[in-house]
C-alpha cells in the first residue's frame, strides 16, 4: 500500500508515538509511507519519506511569534498574511483561504489526518488524493472541551477511525449521520524497542525487599488523577502495609501538586516522583506490577506497553477498558474509589501465586499488531 500519514506537528505526546509506530509498523510489512507534519518540524524514520508543505500554505500556524522572529522582506509578507488569518480564522475561512489551491503530489492507497484538529482533518480532505480518507480520533468524546471546529469535516471522509471501540460508540450516538463510517484502529506499538529499551540500566534501582509499583503517565489530574497515589499509600499503610514502594515516571502540571498531597499525608517516603523518564521500559522491567488511576482512557499506551513487558497490572474502570486489559488474567480492574484500589493491589501484594499465573500468561500471550493492521486493511478495503 502507499500511505500518507499526516501531523499538525510533531509535539503531540502519544499522538506522535502511536504515529511513528504506525509508520515503522507499515514500513516492516512492504508498505510505502509518507509522512507530512505540517509545521515543517522533521522527524526521521528509517524508510520513511518525509514531506514538506510548500509556499504560502506552510504558514498555516501563522502567529505573531513567527512574525516577530522573521527578517524584515518576509516581514513585509507575514504581517498582511497575519492580519487575514485574523480575521477569518473564528469564521473558519482561514483554512480555506490558505490551503487554496494547494495539492500534494501524488496518489495514495489511504491518506490518514492523524490528529484530531482542524488543520489536519482540513489539509487531508481538501489537499490529498487517496482512495480513502481517514480522519482518526484518540479521545473520548465525554471528555472533549470542544469539537466543533472540526467535526463539521466528517461527511469529507471515507472512514472515522476511533482509537477503540468504545471511544467509537460515543461519537456514533453524537453523529448518527457518520455513524455507518465510524471504525476502529488501536494504536500500534513498538514491540521488539520496547523489549530491547527495557534490559537497558535504567537510573533507578528498585529495592528487591519491597513490593515495587509503577505508574507511568503526565500529571493531569483531570484524567489520569495521579493524586490517588499518595491518597492510596495513605490508605495502604493504615491497613498495616509498609513494605511498597511507589514509582511515578511522568512530569505534567500537576505534579508540584501531586507532591505536596503525599507531604500532606506523609508517604512521601513511600514515593518517588521521578518526572519526565527518557526510558521508564527499564524502570517498568524491575517493578512487581503497574498501577492506572485514570477516570478516562481512550486506548491507554502506558497498559499495553506493560502487557508487551509482562507486567500485570492494576487499572481503575474506565470506558473501554476491558479492549485493552483481560480481567483476572492480565491484572485486576478497581472500581473508581481508593478502597477499591487498595483491594486490588494488597491482592496481588499477598497472593504472589496470582501474580506468578498473570505474568506467565502475559509470557504466553505475547502481544503484536497484528489485529491494529488488519484493522487498517479493513478500513482500505
Amino acid at each position: 500500500m502507499r500511505i500518507l500519514v499526516v501531523l499538525p506537528d510533531a509535539s503531540l505526546g502519544g499522538i506522535t508515538v502511536s504515529a511513528i509506530n504506525f509508520c515503522n509498523e507499515c514500513v516492516s510489512r512492504g508498505d510505502n509511507i509518507d509522512l507530512l507534519v505540517m509545521d515543517q518540524t522533521r522527524v526521521v524514520i528509517p524508510g520513511v519519506k518525509q514531506l514538506f508543505i510548500e509556499g504560502l500554505s506552510q504558514y498555516w500556524n501563522l502567529d505573531a511569534v513567527k512574525i516577530k522572529k522573521a527578517g524584515w522582506k518576509k516581514k513585509l509578507m507575514l504581517i498582511p498574511l497575519g492580519i487575514v488569518k485574523r480575521l477569518t480564522n473564528k469564521r473558519n475561512r482561514w483554512l480555506p483561504i490558505i490551503f487554496r489551491g494547494y495539492k500534494e503530489k501524488g496518489r495514495y492507497d489511504v491518506a490518514l489526518a492523524y490528529s484530531q484538529c482542524a488543520p489536519c482533518y482540513y489539509f487531508v480532505a481538501n489537499c490529498v488524493e487517496a482512495d480513502k480518507l481517514v480522519a482518526l480520533i484518540h479521545g473520548n468524546l465525554r471528555y472533549m472541551h470542544e469539537t466543533r471546529t472540526w467535526d463539521y469535516m466528517f461527511p469529507k471522509f471515507d472512514k472515522i477511525a476511533c482509537v477503540s471501540n468504545a471511544v467509537g460508540i460515543g461519537f456514533k450516538e453524537a453523529f448518527p449521520g457518520v455513524a455507518d463510517r465510524i471504525t476502529t484502529l488501536y494504536n500500534m506499538f513498538d514491540v521488539e524497542g520496547i523489549i530491547a529499551k527495557s534490559k537497558r540500566k535504567s537510573d533507578y534501582t528498585v529495592d528487591p525487599t519491597k513490593t515495587n509499583i509503577i505508574t507511568v503517565a503526565r500529571h493531569d489530574n483531570a484524567h489520569k488523577k495521579l493524586y490517588r497515589i499518595p491518597e492510596a499509600c495513605k490508605e495502604l499503610r493504615d491497613r498495616g502495609i509498609e513494605d511498597i514502594h511507589w514509582y511515578i515516571a511522568g512530569d505534567g502540571n500537576d505534579m508540584e501538586y501531586n507532591i505536596k498531597v503525599a507531604e500532606k499525608l506523609g508517604v512521601t517516603d513511600l514515593i518517588t516522583f521521578c518526572g519526565a523518564v527518557d526510558n521508564p521500559f527499564a524502570l517498568i522491567s524491575q517493578c512487581d506490577f503497574s498501577v492506572l488511576t485514570s477516570v478516562t482512557e481512550a486506548f491507554s499506551m502506558s497498559v499495553i506497553e506493560s502487557k508487551i513487558l509482562c507486567k500485570p497490572l492494576v487499572v481503575m474502570r474506565y470506558l473501554g477498558l476491558e479492549e485493552a486489559l483481560n480481567d483476572g488474567k492480565e491484572g485486576l480492574i478497581a472500581e473508581q474509589s481508593i478502597s477499591s484500589l487498595c483491594d486490588c493491589i494488597s491482592r496481588l501484594m499477598n497472593d504472589r501465586e496470582l501474580l506468578l499465573k498473570m505474568t506467565n500468561y502475559l509470557k504466553a500471550h505475547p502481544y503484536s499488531n497484528d489485529k491494529c493492521y488488519n484493522q487498517l486493511l479493513s478500513i482500505v478495503r
